[in-house]
């Protein structure tokens, strides 16, 4: 059976909603052998911060969140912390602002791009060495996405890393891959010069940076068969 290590990150937005984990529950853990990774933010009913276009209804932890995603998705780990600000140097504060100055409403949002990249890694380095092996596929998704429709795995080429066509701009809604390309998740410990590489100061934009670090481009495949959207409110 087609073995899957299935990785969120991210802020748990809109659980009690249930769309998404009985989308990943019927896409995924219910089809595949599944092992669950979870980076996850939380802190009692404090406020969760978002970016300004992300257009999602004011939001906060509630206190079963992390109960929540221990009884329905039963992570093989979990690491739960709490929101923290994240410091660049003035000299890396000054060159990213310079190379994205035309991108204001980036800039404004750097923390949240910044604490996206740490929680991508920090759940990618919960599949270490040992773990790594085990696994067909790595599906990187997060607990405010739903699901409509992903490619049957037992029928993918393997090699490849997939992920929506939704735009060309490397989308990040839900990618699937062989776990040769985990590092490309590893984007916070190399953040200021992925951030100088990157045409945007998006999430989107970084990974694509990342991505192109370690491969190459020609492995990507965008396809129709990966589409997904975004809870914005209950």
């Amino acid at each position: 059976m087609t073995k899957v290590a299935l990785l969120f990150r991210g802020q748990p937005r809109f659980l009690e909603n249930n769309k998404s984990f009985f989308s990943h529950k019927n896409w995924i853990i219910d089809k595949y052998e599944t092992d669950i990774y979870c980076h996850v933010w939380w802190s009692n009913n404090k406020i969760m911060s978002s970016s300004t276009w992300s257009n999602i209804s004011t939001t906060t932890f509630q206190e079963n969140d992390i109960e929540y995603i221990k009884k329905n998705y039963n992570p093989k780990k979990i690491i739960v912390e709490e929101p923290k600000h994240f410091k660049l140097s003035l000299e890396e504060e000054s060159n990213i602002s310079i190379k994205h100055a035309n991108n204001i409403e980036q800039l404004k949002n750097i923390q949240n791009c910044i604490s996206q990249m740490y929680s991508s890694e920090m759940v990618s380095l919960l599949v270490d060495d040992n773990l790594i092996k085990n696994y067909d596929y790595i599906i990187f998704s997060r607990l405010d996405n739903v699901i409509q429709k992903i490619p049957d795995l037992n029928i993918l080429e393997p090699e490849y890393f997939y992920l929506s066509n939704l735009h060309p701009r490397f989308p990040d809604n839900l990618y699937i891959f062989n776990p040769k390309y985990l590092p490309m998740l590893r984007t916070y410990t190399d953040f200021y010069n992925l951030a100088i590489s990157s045409d945007y100061l998006v999430a989107e934009s970084i990974y694509q940076s990342s991505y192109k670090k370690y491969f190459n481009f020609k492995d990507c495949r965008q396809t129709d068969d990966i589409r997904t959207f975004f809870l914005r409110n209950l």
